[in-house]
């Protein structure tokens, strides 16, 4: 019996110790040094999303406003592909529109490589020319996280 009662305190201790919440996201809506903190804690914390669908990963962002304005794919090019032949591997969603990223914003992307390998042209001939984010993102959800990782950077100069 008491073997029995210390198994059940040592599995409540451990799924206590294990519990991941995200009750500490507040929005991050229009606060960069705030969507920089999520960031930090989302590549912080990335092997609670390696190999887990990418939507695990999208949930956390929608909970916490964070803005995903552009989307670009993670490509490997034809050059490096024995057939010769560009793939997408990943995605980078990005919290500028692509106006402001051309003129010189400083932005924040979230790399996300999946477990993914669909050639270039035959994914984004996918997405009609009306579709939006949102609809690109349903398309890739499915996937695994195969690692995150994220950058404060401005990608082109500012314009004079």
């Amino acid at each position: 019996m008491k073997k029995i009662i210390c198994y059940i305190l040592f599995g409540l201790m451990s799924l206590s110790a294990n519990a991941q919440t995200d009750s500490s996201l507040v929005s991050v809506a229009n606060d960069t040094i705030r969507q920089e903190e999520l960031l930090k804690k989302l590549v912080k914390e990335k092997y609670r999303f390696y190999f887990h669908r990418v939507s695990k990963l999208y949930d956390i962002l929608k909970k916490a406003d964070f803005p995903i304005k552009y989307i670009a794919s993670i490509d490997a090019e034809g050059w490096g592909q024995p057939d010769g032949k560009g793939y997408v591997v990943g995605i980078i969603l990005f919290n500028k529109t692509f106006d402001e990223i051309m003129a010189g914003a400083e932005v924040l992307s979230l790399r996300i490589p999946l477990a993914m390998k669909i050639e270039y042209s035959e994914f984004w001939n996918s997405f009609p020319d009306t579709e939006g984010i949102e609809e690109i993102l349903e398309g890739v959800e499915g996937y695994g996280v195969k690692f995150i990782s994220y950058k404060k950077e401005r990608p082109f100069p500012r314009r004079k």
